[in-house]
């Protein structure tokens, strides 16, 4: 058996790890065609850390959105353990970085680390798209709330609050004013000789006088 059978392949990694970003463009920052030379150059004559250290500073530049340039890398971040652990380097990884510029991949001005490699434009274009799909975001969210607010406007037949007093009663009800058909009369009770009075006059007007007199 020859010894290239011996190797075992890689285990397929879970969804959500670091390998299933390789196909969302907006996760990771891919190394430009421009560096081939250079990366060829160092895995055979060079350091072949460098390319796999560039690499990861590419993408912290990409996480923190600064530009490619990382600001007090030296004490800040490269000695840092857990800022460096923050971006997957190791101790020995740090070394390479700060051993010196690796042009065309960083250099350094003072305390910065500028990484040569990354983009700048598209790191725009990606701010850009953001700041437009929040702005986006918050007119549809306008819109929706305002769709679910009801009118603050009357229906139009809706009547006036000054109606006239007359208008909130029915047409066969009297208004107030008629007053009670009872009005005028008496509130006290009738004596038993002014309802036998009174039946009588009803009798006699009738022509009963008779039955006016038995009762």
């Amino acid at each position: 058996m020859r010894a290239m059978d011996k190797v075992k392949p890689l285990p397929p990694q879970a969804p959500g790890s670091g390998g299933a970003c390789r196909n969302r463009n907006d996760e990771y920052v891919p190394l430009t065609c421009a560096l081939q030379s250079a990366i060829s150059r160092e895995l055979a004559y060079g350091d072949p850390r460098v390319p796999g250290v560039n690499a990861l500073l590419l993408i912290r530049c990409r996480q923190c959105l600064n530009g490619g340039r990382i600001e007090n890398a030296r004490a800040g971040f490269l000695c840092n353990e857990l800022e460096r652990g923050g971006a997957f380097l190791s101790a020995k990884s740090a070394a390479v970085v700060l051993a010196g510029d690796r042009p065309p991949f960083w250099h350094w001005e003072g305390e910065t680390l500028v990484v040569d490699s990354y983009s700048r434009k598209a790191e725009e274009r990606f701010l850009k798209m953001r700041n437009g799909g929040r702005k986006g975001g918050r007119a549809s969210a306008r819109g929706r709330k305002a769709a679910a607010k009801p009118p603050c406007n009357p229906p139009a037949n809706h009547k006036e609050t000054n109606t006239p007093l007359r208008e909130h009663f029915s047409k066969d009800t009297p208004p107030p004013e008629a007053g009670s058909a009872f009005e005028g009369m008496p509130s006290t009770p009738a004596t038993s000789e002014a309802v036998s009075a009174g039946i009588a006059r009803i009798f006699r007007d009738l022509g009963g006088d008779d039955h006016g007199k038995g009762q």
